[in-house]
């Protein structure tokens, strides 16, 4: 339990294929404006670079936010789009010291909980769910080529989840000076819900009826295991990281 009154649980597995674990998370309180943060990262790079895009990003983000000293909730989004702004500054930094030429980038999901909102952001298709006790709610927005098509109703749910390009990403943040547009939403708190933040190693191996049981039936460490036994008896080809999240009444 945290001082924010909040009871979280994480994994990050590298999964049965990959030798590393790419993926990287993140949680920090504010006290100064009452504010905790989490988040996901899913890094992305040629020999083994991508846990160092994904290390540097959540850490620029964390260290962003512990700074904040005012909060108000309709400059969430600006708040953000600098957290952001200011992890593409620490990418490119490490990209020019560790001198890396390949691909090099990340995605990141960002929770934020106040005492009254509920902030949403991500990059990539990293996800936030929201558990209201019945239905999941898909709460970030997939920056993928599929997703794209998706929108336009070119092709249906079921051709996306078998399209060729579904990891082909719109949005990353890579250090490049490419201009970020991330998705970002505010909603009121509503402390009976329950919240997930996974990498696409969870979503792409798990689907959302057993995430859904898992969440309904189980305290959120059993959900936990659960979930990651789960990936793993679908092959878990990817690495699989997420974070559960829920209210602590007292």
């Amino acid at each position: 339990m945290t001082d924010m009154e909040h009871l979280f649980v994480l994994c990050s597995d590298p999964g049965k294929v990959r030798h590393q674990n790419e993926d990287f998370a993140g949680h920090a309180i504010n006290k100064t404006i009452g504010a905790e943060l989490f988040c996901v990262a899913d890094g992305m790079g040629g020999y083994g670079s991508g846990d160092l895009a994904s290390r540097a990003v959540v850490n620029a983000v964390i260290r962003e936010f512990s700074a904040v000293t005012h909060f108000k909730r309709d400059a969430a989004a600006a708040m953000i789009a600098d957290f952001l702004s200011k992890s593409l500054e620490a990418l490119r930094a490490v990209k020019e010291s560790a001198h890396i030429a390949s691909m090099f980038g990340t995605t990141i999901a960002i929770l934020i909980l106040t005492e009254d909102a509920v902030i949403y952001a991500n990059v990539g298709d990293t996800r936030i769910y929201c558990f209201d006790g019945k239905n999941l709610t898909q709460k970030s927005h997939d920056h993928t080529f599929v997703n794209g098509l998706l929108g336009k109703s070119l092709i249906s749910q079921d051709e996306a989840r078998v399209h060729p390009q579904k990891h082909v990403l719109t949005q990353a943040i890579t250090g490049d000076g490419i201009p970020l547009e991330p998705f970002i939403r505010t909603e009121p708190m509503n402390r009976d819900h329950i919240y997930l933040i996974c990498s696409d190693g969870l979503y792409n191996m798990v689907d959302a009826d057993f995430i859904r049981a898992a969440l309904k039936q189980s305290p959120i460490s059993k959900a936990r295991d659960d979930m990651l036994k789960q990936a793993y008896a679908n092959g878990a080809t990817d690495n699989i990281t997420f974070q559960i999240i829920k209210y602590v009444f007292i």
